[in-house]
């Protein structure tokens, strides 16, 4: 259990003596004592008390919970005052506490970028998730697990441990599990890439058990949850676009231009599928691009013709 959970826990339990009547002098000694051993204290204390205050609706209703706790009797004396509570009253003041205090969750947050965007945000618990270009993201934590949904795009996760609460990325078919780590996933249409940067992560989707991934290690799977590909990758090249650029080794002309399509408004044809098989190694930045295109000319045999935001690449001409 972390401090602050603790906190909320001990402040619920003194404001349920506290109601119930039945402090003893010892007692008071010590709610006031714990009060001011830390400022958190007081201010948690004032948060549920003000809840308490405005649950006169709720004392005066009769429902069957509330009744069975009425004709509790205790049966058993505990030593710790902190796992005894002295009357029937106190049982009815708990049962209040739950219902109004219950399990808290902070209210999603949906984090975006534009196209060519990139931004980063800093979590409550310390973790921190850069974003990529095109990319939207929500953020729902409570106090039994944090979740990241990523509705789409790109986005890198630097997470801070907390071993009662989970960090997982939800993407597609798939959850992406942290094990203390740092990890990169690119939701796009046909597919989810997952590759670690530092630590181990697991992965499971909905027609795959876990699979352990460790630093280097890239896996994909389809929309449908279906297992594409795992393999070794440089954790640099995967990031690169923290730095405003695109690695590419051998990849696909037709695989370059649709990275390119993430960054800028643009559309993009070949005039023959052989073009869009040339194999294309080197680093690009991701915010010029047209030096991009002047690049691709040189080093390929291609032409590429720019009418607005379409693009058609063509055999270059003798």
């Amino acid at each position: 259990m972390s401090s602050e959970e603790a906190i909320r826990k001990e402040a619920r339990y003194w404001l349920v003596r506290q109601q119930s009547g039945e402090m003893q002098a010892q007692e008071r000694v010590a709610f006031e004592a714990w009060l001011s051993a830390d400022d958190l204290h007081r201010q948690e204390f004032e948060r549920v008390a003000s809840l308490w205050g405005g649950m006169d609706e709720f004392r005066s209703r009769s429902f069957p919970a509330r009744e069975a706790a009425r004709r509790y009797r205790r049966t058993s004396v505990f030593g710790s005052p902190f796992l005894r509570f002295a009357s029937a009253f106190t049982i009815v003041a708990a049962v209040a506490l739950v219902i109004v205090l219950g399990p808290r969750s902070a209210p999603e947050e949906i984090h975006r970028t534009a196209k060519g965007e990139r931004s980063a945000v800093t979590l409550a618990d310390g973790s921190r998730i850069e974003l990529n270009t095109d990319t939207e993201l929500r953020v729902a934590y409570s106090r039994k697990a944090r979740t990241i949904h990523l509705d789409r795009g790109e986005a890198l996760f630097t997470v801070t441990s907390d071993r009662d609460r989970p960090f997982e990325v939800m993407a597609g078919a798939g959850r992406i599990v942290d094990l203390s780590t740092s990890f990169n996933v690119h939701r796009e249409d046909h597919q989810v890439s997952v590759t670690v940067v530092e630590g181990a992560v697991s992965v499971t989707t909905s027609r795959t058990g876990p699979i352990h991934l460790a630093r280097g290690d890239a896996l994909s799977y389809a929309p449908t949850g279906r297992f594409l590909s795992q393999r070794k990758l440089n954790p640099e090249t995967a990031v690169a676009w923290r730095e405003g650029r695109m690695k590419f080794d051998q990849t696909p002309l037709s695989e370059v231009m649709s990275q390119l399509a993430r960054y800028h408004p643009i559309s993009y044809t070949f005039s023959d599928s052989r073009i869009g098989e040339m194999k294309v190694s080197g680093t690009f930045r991701t915010d010029d691009f047209q030096l991009l295109l002047d690049t691709l000319e040189a080093a390929l045999p291609v032409h590429a013709s720019v009418d607005g935001g379409f693009v058609r690449l063509e055999h270059a001409v003798p």
